[in-house]
């Protein structure tokens, strides 16, 4: 009987035993899984429309979790606990609640609690695009960009793309503000827009912007050696094809070792001539929307020689219908010729068609007495008018001299 008592006894102490370790692994275990207590997706703030919903949310892992949210206005000097008790609180964006701070404090089962960091609603900037993309002409493999700038709040983008096979606008991979695509003879002539949204849902659509191939680069005119006076402008130009062009103009005088850039950013370079920049040399280098560039052939600027002429055009006398030349000779730079001639009947003068240093007529009844001039211009625009000449008919018995 005693036996039997003392193998109960065991028996209990056994089972009491038991019950102890396992209160012990199950306090552990409740201490340990509320010490996991922890917030892994924190509040963001939020941009609305003003009268638009507003909605945070917080994300947290641990056991019989319960939650609290909390407001402060700008006007509040306290926290306030607003009614949702889920991971998530709502609230209408107001006047009077713009700029409203949001934070959430979670608790587990075993007493633990955790606050999430601040979040802010605020109203939303209007939406608007401010800068579009703009056409682009690329080389054939060269790489285009596109860009667009925007205001608003909590901007995305979405670049969509309509090559000319396409019937429809297909979305691009990029989600930033600027969009990148290699040129194609498949691509060429591709339209791109961006579309731009807000934290609000808001959305704006740009402009079409284009890509194509770049015309061929190259210069159809080159610049030309000019000749000025002292305290003149000199002006040089520069003709090319292409697309999207750009111009740098250098310019290298007799004492210089290296080329200078110049201000001009357009297809001509005015200077003024000083005895320090005579024989200044100058060339062009003109780039194009994809970046490539050619440099033009190298004019030279220098003092124009003082213009006048040497030998005066002289009287001629001709038989009828024979043919009369008249000639100049001047000194200059660049010389240019204009011939003039005004007939008997003529009460003014009449430019003829030779633009050289002489001039020639067949002389008839009806030009006898032609007088004859020459109006030579040099390269700085000077010009001087040479002494009049007249065409005469020499008589017959003129023809021979006589036999002495």
């Amino acid at each position: 009987m005693i036996i039997q008592k003392k193998n109960i006894n065991k028996k209990i102490l056994a089972v009491l035993v038991l019950i102890l370790f396992q209160s012990i692994v199950l306090f552990n275990f409740e201490r340990v899984s509320a010490a996991a207590l922890s917030i892994i997706g924190q509040p963001k703030s939020v941009a609305v429309e003003l009268g638009k919903t507003a909605v945070f949310s917080v994300k947290a892992e641990g056991t019989g979790l319960t939650y609290e949210w909390q407001a402060r206005d700008p006007k509040d000097t306290k926290w306030y606990t607003m009614s949702s008790k889920t991971s998530t609180y709502s609230t209408e964006l107001s006047q009077s609640n713009n700029g409203r701070q949001v934070r959430c404090i979670v608790r587990d089962a075993a007493g633990n609690e955790v606050t999430s960091e601040i979040a802010t609603m605020k109203m939303a900037a209007e939406l608007k695009i401010t800068e579009q993309p703009r056409n682009v002409a690329v080389g054939l493999g060269k790489t285009a960009v596109f860009s667009v700038k925007a205001e608003g709040t909590g901007l995305t983008y979405e670049w969509q793309a309509r090559d000319p096979k396409d019937t429809k606008w297909y979305t691009m991979s990029s989600k930033t503000s600027t969009y990148s695509t290699e040129l194609s003879q498949s691509s060429n002539g591709r339209q791109v827009r961006c579309i731009v949204r807000d934290a609000a849902g808001n959305e704006v659509t740009s402009e079409i912007a284009t890509m194509k191939m770049a015309a061929e680069l190259k210069i159809t005119e080159q610049p030309r050696n000019v000749a000025v006076g002292l305290g003149k402008t000199a002006v040089f130009s520069v003709k090319a094809e292409g697309t999207g062009l750009t111009y740098e103009w250098q310019a290298r005088d007799p004492k210089d070792t290296k080329w200078y850039t110049m201000s001009s950013k357009t297809s001509t370079y005015s200077t003024e001539l000083s005895q320090s920049s005579n024989g200044r040399q100058v060339r062009c280098i003109v780039r194009d929307a994809a970046g490539n560039e050619v440099t033009s052939e190298i004019a030279t600027m220098k003092m124009a020689a003082e213009l006048k002429i040497t030998e005066q055009p002289r009287n001629v006398a001709v038989g009828l219908g024979k043919t009369a030349v008249f000639s100049v000779k001047a000194e200059g730079t660049g010389l240019t010729y204009e011939w003039q001639a005004r007939d008997p009947k003529d009460t003014k003068w009449y430019t003829m068609s030779s633009k050289t240093s002489t001039y020639s007529t067949e002389l008839s009844q009806s030009n006898n007495g032609r007088q004859v001039r020459c109006i030579v211009r040099d390269a700085a625009g000077n010009e001087v008018t040479s002494e009049v000449a007249k065409m005469v008919i020499i008589n017959k018995e003129e023809w021979e001299l006589p036999i002495q």
